[in-house]
């Protein structure tokens, strides 16, 4: 199995069985056994489930206005600016990723802050995930996708011995029930009372951070917009450090 691949199925295992185990003989926060990420998905995902949010739909039409006025503006004769180096590129890389972190461990502060400060989102955020596992897991079943059976296909397709006519078969086998794991996950998404604890759950939070820093929502946008050109430079770079 290609490493893009292998790194998807580990998100649809963790995806698919975080809610069963994340109650059980643990008394720890569920935001802090989570490590956070699933807050900041919440935030960072209602982006595209409910809109952007004030800061970043300004940013959108300032970014539009700024493209139209430069296209306007543009020299016809104008010379174009050299490639950067791999190295210049790695470096640039390396500066996104420095303020992505820093970002993220400030965005962390501030939940943390929130989440103690508000111990209701904490049930907010319990009931959320439970029923929207419940939720999946109902229509996996529908859908005929056995995760354990995925779990199989996974460990049999790492085989490098495997011969090149049953990696096929595993290969469409396992691409066939991956194909359903996302039917069965959208259509979980577009539940009403899963939609419906989502947004009151993200309502809440985003209300809970802004109390522990007004600038809040503006960090928000930012880490999203952040994340969005470090994906960029990295799928940029690929080529031409191929070609090196």
């Amino acid at each position: 199995m290609s490493p893009p691949m292998a790194k998807t199925f580990a998100g649809v295992l963790f995806s698919a069985n975080q809610g069963a185990r994340m109650f059980h003989h643990d008394r720890t926060p569920l935001y802090a056994r989570t490590g956070g990420l699933l807050i900041l998905a919440f935030l960072l995902g209602s982006l595209l489930v409910f809109g952007s949010t004030p800061a970043l739909a300004q940013d959108s039409e300032s970014s539009a206005a700024e493209k139209a006025g430069n296209s306007t503006e543009l020299k016809k004769f104008e010379p174009a600016e050299p490639e950067p180096s791999v190295a210049e590129e790695r470096q640039s890389i390396a500066k996104l990723q420095e303020r992505v972190e820093k970002l993220e461990q400030k965005l962390a502060t501030i939940r943390d802050k929130a989440m103690d400060n508000n111990p209701e989102l904490e049930t907010k955020l319990k009931d959320l995930v439970m029923t929207r596992n419940e939720a999946l897991q109902n229509n996996l079943k529908d859908s005929n996708v056995d995760m354990e059976r995925l779990k199989e296909l996974q460990k049999n397709l790492e085989n490098e011995d495997l011969k090149q006519a049953e990696r096929k078969k595993l290969e469409k086998e396992f691409k066939d029930m991956f194909l359903g794991y996302k039917q069965a996950e959208m259509k979980t998404n577009r539940n009403e009372t899963v939609r419906n604890l989502r947004k009151d759950f993200y309502d809440d939070l985003l209300k809970a951070f802004k109390e522990e820093n007004p600038e809040a929502e503006k960090l928000i946008s930012e880490l999203s917009r952040l994340k969005h050109q470090l994906r960029y430079a990295k799928d940029e770079a690929m080529p031409q450090q191929n070609k090196k």
